[in-house]
């Protein structure tokens, strides 16, 4: 009898020291599912925090006097011809959506061949920093990529920060210039070579573009 109730309490132990490791692998795995979910949470918190910040930085942009630049004085800087083509379209606008007030000018160039430019020009006054930030992610950095098909690069025009695009297969170009931190420049170019266009973006009055900034 009693080497069976030896026997029989060796077992007992055996499963309690089997159930008791079964549990700390249970727990470890509620640990770890835990941790992870308070890393998720707090980095939603963050991301929260991030929106609060851009609506607050809207908000107290909305709230100020910023008088946006009149659209008729900024189509008054773009030229009759770009890059040697004619002016063919030439219009500008004041519009407000979702809280953001822009103002802007624009105008196409071509000709026969299928050569054309677009210019158009809109002040952001109305935009915080934090959403004017995403509009121009390129603003803060320095970009110098190239491939068989084509390039992008962070460049300088006039002393102003810009973005260049150029794609060789389909003769596409694009060329972004920021103006005092407010004004956005964006050309849009077709069959037309990115040094006549940059040439040309040189020649723009970007300075009385800079001095309507009120």
């Amino acid at each position: 009898m009693n080497s069976i109730h030896l026997i029989t309490a060796a077992v007992l132990t055996i499963g309690l020291a089997g159930c008791g490791g079964q549990k700390s692998e249970q727990e470890k795995a509620r640990q770890t599912t835990a941790e992870a979910m308070q890393v998720s949470a707090n980095a939603m918190e963050q991301q929260a925090k991030q929106m609060a910040q851009a609506m607050q930085e809207q908000n107290a942009v909305a709230g100020t006097a910023v008088e946006l630049a009149d659209f008729r004085e900024m189509k008054k800087l773009l030229p009759e011809k770009a890059s040697g083509l004619p002016r063919t379209e030439h219009q500008g606008s004041k519009n407000e959506a979702f809280g953001v007030r822009v103002s802007n000018a624009e105008a196409r160039y071509e000709n026969d061949d299928g050569s054309s430019i677009h210019i158009q020009i809109t002040d952001m006054g109305g935009m915080a920093g934090t959403a004017m930030l995403a509009q121009m992610a390129w603003a803060n950095m320095k970009i110098d990529n190239e491939s068989d098909s084509g390039y992008e690069r962070t460049v300088t025009v006039a002393g102003n920060k810009g973005f260049e695009r150029f794609d060789s297969d389909s003769q596409h170009g694009e060329l972004q210039i920021m103006v005092a931190n407010r004004f956005m420049v964006a050309i849009d170019s077709q069959n037309v070579a990115m040094k006549a266009v940059l040439k040309m973006a040189e020649e723009l009055p970007l300075s009385k573009l800079a001095g309507l900034a009120k």
